[in-house]
């Protein structure tokens, strides 16, 4: 059975001034096992740096806009997940060029494009992909909402 090597991020907006953390786990068959968690990263080139350390990485994915080509408004994919989980309180931020004119995940994503990590890839390529976790987290626990994780404010 083949293995796989992936990285799951939970990227800061703002890399520079906040963490930055990566869950590093194999994937074989239906069973993901986690293998280190990598902490307290800062700035676009250490992610990239500690990514480039990560033996045989397949896939990552990114909690955050990779791609942002709307002036305004939301994205298409912001749109259909707010459908899909607005009334399971988990709907999408909104990501566009005027309020993330030079966003650090666009940066990452471009910067893992040039590194052999294809937007939309498949099994036998490495890809990278957005993972907005909330939806995710409702799917996999069958939750019938978001899990308030974050102390508010």
């Amino acid at each position: 059975m083949r293995r796989f090597t992936l990285a799951g991020m939970d990227l800061a907006w703002v890399s520079a001034n906040n963490p930055t953390a990566i869950a590093v786990g194999t994937l074989q068959g239906n069973t993901l096992t986690l293998d280190a968690v990598l902490q307290n990263l800062y700035g676009t080139e250490s992610i990239l740096k500690h990514l480039a350390g990560i033996d045989s990485l397949h896939g990552v994915t990114i909690d955050g806009p990779t791609i942002i080509r709307n002036l305004d408004g939301r994205r298409a994919c912001e749109d259909e997940l707010s459908r899909v989980y607005g009334s399971r309180k988990a709907g999408c931020h909104t990501s566009n060029l005027s309020r993330y004119p030079h966003a650090d995940s666009v940066k990452l994503g471009d910067a893992l494009a040039a590194r052999g990590f294809a937007h939309l890839g498949n099994q036998d390529q490495r890809w990278q992909s957005e993972c907005y976790p909330h939806p995710a987290l409702i799917e996999i626990f069958q939750l019938r909402e978001r899990h308030f994780y974050k102390k508010g404010r």
